[in-house]
């Protein structure tokens, strides 16, 4: 993310106090963790894998405590001086996998203690419940936002990282657990940091009629120290994921493709073409020469959608028929006071496509995010479950929408 073109008063004040977000280049750079004051490193170790064992003592689900216990036993053969980074990302892991599927019989009271190393990426609970499925087209929030902490188990995630190629590897297997087709278009592109090497991501629902309804999101994040994209690259990815789940399963009269690109924010600090967008540029010239371009009836575009209290203006460089479209469908499922009639400009990923006459929309909220916009502070307490479920809902139903054109 991103440039703004047009900001409301308020929003520049705002952003005009921040500091300037730093930028050395780095693709290595880990969560900012606090360090222990009194523990030595045995007994952090002791500590940890005991605070763990709680939640294996009380899973029912086979499954979960065989791999919990894999998680103790690796941490434990871990050499000493590795063993706090080496234990934090396991433990990490296990929270998101226990987010994801672990079932317990006396959940963990709200305020119980963390390992310190875990705050900066697990946070504590969300205070906004997501509502429940049934009343969200079976769009699940409290899933999305599972989604978000795995992805930051990963840490920074920066096009051409090795953390990223992880996170790559972890969409294709999940999509396809879904029963998702998945394909996969690796390519790699010249950058102020050198050639990197990038993936595109995408899944393609069949239709019963020629016509192709995409919707997509970047899942990468600024190349910026400590930076791990709670919301910018985390909230967005985590909303098609559970989209792709609820769509994969029900195809429609025109096929639905959901993309995932890689390498939409700079390599620089600044906003500057070409730096920025490589992946749906990529993407977008892949289609227009195998032809399917032509086909694309819509793309609906979500970036930077998890925060709290969002608010999603109309974005004044999508196709104004599709915003129209999104902006009713929102206000008829209840969402008028979230997304609302006042206009700002955004450049994203719709770019690529609207430069080449695919109508397109970006549900982006660039003026409540601009406190944590890139800046570590963009974490997971930062997310709301509630407000992932608000987009999917909208996505899926706006999808819905443009089946009946």
């Amino acid at each position: 993310m991103k440039h703004r073109s047009a900001i409301p008063p308020a929003a520049k004040l705002k952003t005009a106090i921040l500091p300037a977000p730093r930028d050395d280049g780095s693709e290595t750079a880990q969560v900012a963790t606090a360090k222990p004051v009194i523990l030595s490193e045995a007994s952090r170790l002791s500590l940890s894998r005991r605070i763990l064992a709680r939640r294996v003592a009380q899973s029912k689900d086979p499954f979960s405590l065989s791999a919990l216990t894999a998680v103790f036993s690796s941490a434990s053969s871990a050499p000493p001086p590795a063993a706090h980074s080496h234990l934090r990302k396991l433990l990490v892991s296990a929270l998101a996998f226990c987010l994801l599927g672990c079932k317990s019989e006396t959940p963990a009271p709200a305020n119980a203690a963390q390992p310190p190393f875990m705050s900066a990426v697990a946070g504590s609970a969300p205070q906004d419940q997501a509502p429940a499925p049934e009343t969200t087209d079976g769009f699940d929030g409290a899933k999305a936002y599972a989604q978000v902490v795995k992805q930051l188990s990963f840490g920074p995630r920066p096009a051409g990282s090795p953390e990223l190629a992880k996170l790559q590897d972890y969409l294709e297997s999940e999509l396809k657990s879904y029963g998702c087709a998945v394909e996969t278009d690796s390519f790699s592109a010249d950058t102020p940091a050198g050639r990197l090497p990038m993936k595109n991501i995408l899944v393609k629902i069949p239709g019963a009629k020629p016509g192709i309804i995409l919707v997509g999101t970047h899942y990468d994040t600024k190349r910026l120290p400590d930076f791990v994209g709670a919301d910018d690259g985390g909230s967005s990815t985590a909303v098609m994921l559970e989209a792709a789940r609820q769509l994969c399963k029900a195809p429609g009269k025109y096929a639905v493709w959901i993309a995932f690109f890689d390498a939409e924010e700079a390599v620089n600090k600044e906003w500057k073409d070409p730096d920025n967008r490589y992946g749906s540029r990529q993407m977008a010239a892949k289609l227009a020469a195998s032809d399917d371009l032509p086909k694309v009836k819509a793309f609906l575009l979500v970036d930077l959608v998890g925060g709290k209290n969002i608010i999603f203006a109309r974005n004044a460089e999508s196709t104004k028929w599709l915003v129209d479209l999104v902006w009713k469908t929102a206000g008829n499922l209840g969402y008028g006071s979230i997304f609302v009639k006042e206009q700002l400009g955004a450049s994203d990923d719709h770019l690529s496509f609207t430069a080449r006459n695919v109508p397109s929309v970006d549900i982006i909220d660039l003026n409540h995010t601009a406190v944590y916009w890139h800046t570590p502070q963009d974490t997971i307490d930062k997310i709301s479950p509630k407000s992932l479920a608000i987009v999917g809902h909208v996505v899926l139903e706006s999808v819905k929408q443009l089946q009946q054109k």
